[in-house]
């Protein structure tokens, strides 16, 4: 905890793979609420013969899981998960390995749909949260 995070790489010599993350969503808060956030998600393929470990200081919890699982459990009620946690997961459920979800992800960038700024709109007459390429999706966020 002395030293600074560019000086603790520089003295082991490591060099940060960040060409092997993609981005799969960035999700900010429709306009509409208080409470705002900005989150990214990305995804990125374990080197073979690594291991990762749970960060003891800002995590409370981690394991690993099958996308797959982890909606079936907040579908259950055993976990939490904000919706765009619960999206994200939803389009890595069909992919059928490491390989699939790297394609899944890039297409995602290439498409702009990495981008998500969720919107309110009343649909058959209820308020609901809709996405971009909705028909209910307001015209003026479109940009």
């Amino acid at each position: 905890g002395s030293m600074s995070w560019p000086a603790f790489l520089s003295k082991y010599e490591w060099r940060l793979a960040f060409d092997a993350l993609k981005l799969v969503a960035y999700w900010v808060t429709p306009r509409e609420q208080r409470r705002r956030f900005s989150t990214r998600f990305f995804v990125a393929a374990l080197p073979e013969g690594q291991i990762a470990n749970h960060e003891q200081g800002e995590l409370l919890d981690s394991c690993w899981m099958m996308a797959s699982d982890v909606i079936a459990a907040g579908n259950a009620g055993e976990m939490k998960l904000m919706y765009p946690t619960w999206a994200t997961l939803r389009g890595i459920v069909d992919c059928p390995d490491i390989e699939g979800v790297m394609t899944w992800a890039d297409r995602r960038l290439a498409s702009g749909e990495a981008r998500l700024l969720p919107a309110f709109a009343e649909v058959d007459g209820q308020w609901r949260v809709v996405l971009p390429g909705s028909p209910h999706y307001p015209k003026e966020f479109e940009t």
